[in-house]
């Protein structure tokens, strides 16, 4: 499992290319060990099973060094990259530990030009605070590097994503399969992480009808779910309205015709040269003309180390799709009190879109 040191070495170079460009001496790379906070981190240590905080110190020359709990040591061994592991103490309690860590690593990397920040809404006060007095008016941020880089994806991240893809897949038949009324939604929650946990994957986020919290399904019942599972820490979102009895009812197969076509024409709009927007609008258009009148709001988002890597299928969002882009597309319809939501995963290629779920709902 992970990434090889080959595509380590592209991603290295691709990221100091962009730091010279931007007159950076080193970048401070922040995460926290949830679904869309930890990606800009594994970019760069080909690891992520870790809690807490983790801090990256990536300079423009040498290697990188990660600022964390020992306890993540046995992790970043796995993940091969990254040789240097600096102690932060106990994350739970020494923040200025951590903080002089940083220090010490920073004024070991900066040679006075620009220090980058990669993950602010992350990054502790204390850290940040402790950057920016070490580096006055030298601080900026930096994210946008990874947000251009992370948003296209390898040959070696493609093939992850597509072996999570085949997860999800199986995942999903069988829930399909043991769905019977009386389950409960802590059963099916637990048959999903136990077959994603089995298949290799280190974390994933699942949602049955929200959270699980003891509900018994009756033979009437429909339960949403998202399978999110993580495989070499790229993440496949599949998300659906399962009927418990198997069947629908004619009223949910209505609402289900209807975001069919939706979906076709969003999924016919995933094209090279085309902007997130005007996919929302093929996606709005269908439904408004079918009879939805809501103000129809995020409809997918881009995925790969994090849930939602860094942008969502919005109305106002004119990023151009480009080959080799993935994201998670799951319009919903809501007619005369009915609501279907439920979408695949995606790849952007030179042609269009490819569906990377092979189940059909």
């Amino acid at each position: 499992m992970g990434m090889s040191l080959k595509e380590r070495d592209r991603r290295y170079s691709a990221i100091r290319n962009m730091m010279k460009k931007d007159g950076l001496d080193c970048l401070v790379i922040a995460s926290r060990d949830t679904y869309s906070t930890r990606g800009n981190t594994r970019y760069v240590t080909n690891h992520g099973n870790y809690f807490g905080e983790e801090i990256v110190m990536f300079p423009a020359d040498g290697d990188p060094s990660i600022i964390c709990s020992a306890q993540h040591g046995p992790s970043i061994e796995r993940g091969r990259w990254v040789k240097n592991l600096v102690p932060d103490g106990d994350y739970h309690q020494n923040s200025g530990h951590q903080v002089e860590q940083v220090k010490k690593e920073l004024a070991r990397l900066d040679k006075g030009n620009k220090i980058g920040i990669v993950g602010r809404t992350f990054i502790s006060v204390p850290v940040y605070l402790a950057v920016v007095e070490q580096c006055p008016n030298r601080v900026v941020d930096a994210v946008e590097i990874f947000n251009q880089l992370r948003d296209i994806k390898s040959p070696e991240e493609i093939e992850a994503i597509r072996t999570a893809a085949l997860i999800t897949d199986k995942v999903y038949i069988h829930i399909k399969d043991i769905l019977r009324p009386s389950l409960s939604d802590f059963k099916i929650y637990s048959e999903a992480k136990a077959l994603i946990y089995e298949m290799g994957c280190e974390y994933s986020m699942e949602l049955s009808t929200g959270l699980p919290y003891g509900r018994i399904f009756g033979a009437n019942d429909i339960v949403g779910i998202e399978f999110t599972p993580a495989y070499d820490g790229y993440y496949v979102q599949l998300a659906t309205n399962m009927p418990i009895a198997g069947e629908y009812s004619a009223s949910m197969k209505k609402v289900v015709d209807i975001w069919e076509e939706a979906l076709a024409a969003g999924v016919k709009s995933l094209h090279p040269g085309k902007k997130v927007s005007e996919v929302h609008q093929a996606v709005s258009t269908v439904l408004h003309q079918r009879g939805d009148t809501r103000a129809i709001g995020r409809i997918g988002h881009n995925i790969g180390l994090d849930v939602i890597d860094s942008w969502e299928v919005i109305s106002t969002n004119n990023t151009e799709l480009k080959s080799g882009m993935t994201l998670a597309f799951h319009p919903s319809v809501a007619l005369d009190g009915v609501r279907f939501n439920g979408g695949y995963t995606y790849l952007i290629t030179a042609t269009g879109a490819e569906k990377l779920n092979k189940v059909n709902f």
